[in-house]
């Protein structure tokens, strides 16, 4: 199936389809050699079914999406400025990780505030994953 296939069927209304989708493109990204333009539309994409999902299965397999992509070295290819905007309202442990992955994969000193904002939150393992991406984006 090509490329313009699968990122279609991120539009799909049928959420187990979107859901597979994510796995499979996830599974492009860590997998395969792409080119900067494949993985970079990957990327945008996967960041607007982020943006747009409500909680759940969906938006979590989103987010992994752009996490995989972060740690194969791939983070420069988009601006995470929108993802920096939704950080707050993330709500479940797993998907401010993969979040704080890609900001942290990034290594751009500008996402640092963001990211020290949450070295306060209630809960010790997103404070840990919050250090975590502060010391991959170094100093």
């Amino acid at each position: 199936m090509s490329l313009d296939a699968r990122l279609a069927k991120l539009d799909s209304k049928d959420a187990d389809e979107r859901w597979r989708t994510l796995e499979e493109l996830s599974d492009l990204l860590e997998y395969e050699e792409l080119k900067d333009p494949d993985a970079r539309r990957i990327l945008k994409k996967g960041l607007d079914v982020a943006l747009r999902e409500k909680p759940g299965e969906v938006r979590e397999a989103a987010l992994h999406l752009l996490a995989t992509g972060a740690a194969r070295g791939l983070a420069s290819l988009v601006s995470w400025e929108p993802l920096v905007k939704v950080l707050p309202d993330l709500v479940d442990y797993q998907s401010i990780e993969y979040a704080l992955i890609v900001l942290g994969g990034t290594r751009e000193a500008k996402y640092r505030p963001a990211i020290e904002k949450l070295l306060l939150h209630a809960r010790e393992d997103v404070r840990a994953a919050a250090q975590a991406a502060l010391d991959e984006l170094g100093s």
